[in-house]
């Protein structure tokens, strides 16, 4: 019982060390996507702070790398990365000749597939089995509802952005905005709940 129960809660510190420069990398890759569409939509100069984002994405890949090279969760974990990793290296060049529209759905598409490794690194490593309600809950915040939670929010400042500096709304704007809108609603009331377990 006693060596289950190490077992377990050591399989658990993987999936936690595996996750934490996941989330730097979900923040940075979100970042990306703000700077580039601020850029196309505004003209804005953002070259040196985009080249600062860019090093700490190339950093962060680093870091996954590393985790995924010692911790060695699961053969399809890896898989998932290396997807990712492939998939952003080949984006990253050409994100800022897409229109609009087509690379902020590009971005979100990576972020997306960057949330699904980190639910998979839960899976695989026990934290969504934690047995233990105080810490279920706690795992539950920090892998599915915060990143979820800054994906809207960052949709919500991009999609506005972009709008806004383009100087007007159009109708699917304003739904696309009103439903970003609900989910962070929606995204604040889960967190809440879980704050109170």
């Amino acid at each position: 019982e006693i060596h289950t129960t190490i077992a377990f809660r050591q399989k658990e510190r993987t999936g936690v060390v595996y996750l934490s420069p996941l989330h730097t990398l979900l923040t940075h890759v979100q970042d990306h996507r703000g700077l580039i569409y601020t850029s196309l939509t505004s003209g804005l100069e953002v070259e040196d702070r985009l080249a600062v984002v860019r090093a700490g994405i190339e950093s962060d890949i680093r870091e996954v790398d590393r985790a995924d090279r010692e911790q060695r969760i699961a053969p399809d974990v890896t898989e998932q990365w290396e997807h990712f990793r492939t998939k952003w290296r080949g984006f990253q060049p050409v994100a800022h000749l897409l229109p609009g529209r087509m690379g902020f759905a590009e971005h979100a598409k990576l972020t997306g597939e960057l949330m699904s490794l980190m639910i998979a690194v839960a899976d695989e490593s026990n934290l969504t089995l934690d047995p233990d309600l105080d810490t279920y809950y706690l795992m539950d915040t920090v892998v599915n509802r915060l990143p979820a939670q800054t994906e809207f929010v960052s949709q919500v400042r991009g999609r506005g952005a972009i709008s806004l500096l383009a100087g007007r709304f159009m109708d699917y704007d304003r739904f696309d905005l009103n439903r970003l809108l609900g989910l962070v609603a929606e995204g604040n009331a889960s967190l809440h709940r879980n704050y109170q377990m």
